[in-house]
């Protein structure tokens, strides 16, 4: 699933405008799961995708609608970077419907956003959280 949000992520001239791009210039630096910080550009600006929750419609049969809940972690050196990256990083996924690589989206939904600083990249953070209504493809 979150294949879908990466993509619609990387996908966007807006985000593209603002996150870096990989060492080797062969992608953009937004990552599922995890942030290989060893691809990651010295001033690159980038985002990590995770998933942190699934709640299946609850029912007597394998479920084929979940409520899957998505943090953005959205780093950069500059505040105002990370402002702008935040925004166009909402303007593509808030409200998005349709089947994206293959997973089926009904829906996705901003929920949150706090801002953090990362000692350890020394990086300003802001943390977004999306709802996403996910129909699984599946045959029971």
């Amino acid at each position: 699933m979150i294949q879908a949000i990466v993509h619609l992520l990387t996908e966007s001239t807006q985000v593209q405008a603002i996150v870096g791009r990989t060492k080797d210039d062969d992608k953009w630096c937004v990552f599922p799961t995890i942030v290989m910080l060893g691809e990651v550009g010295k001033n690159s600006n980038y985002i990590c995708a995770a998933i942190s929750g699934t709640v299946p419609t609850p029912g007597r049969c394998v479920s084929l609608l979940d409520k899957v809940t998505v943090d953005l972690l959205i780093y950069s050196d500059d505040y105002a970077e990370l402002d702008a990256l935040a925004n166009v990083s909402r303007i593509a996924i808030d409200g998005h419907k349709g089947n994206v690589v293959g997973v089926t989206l009904d829906g996705v939904k901003f929920a949150n956003e706090y801002d953090d600083y990362d000692d350890t990249v020394q990086k300003y953070l802001r943390v977004q959280t999306y709802q996403a209504d996910v129909r699984r493809n599946i045959t029971v």
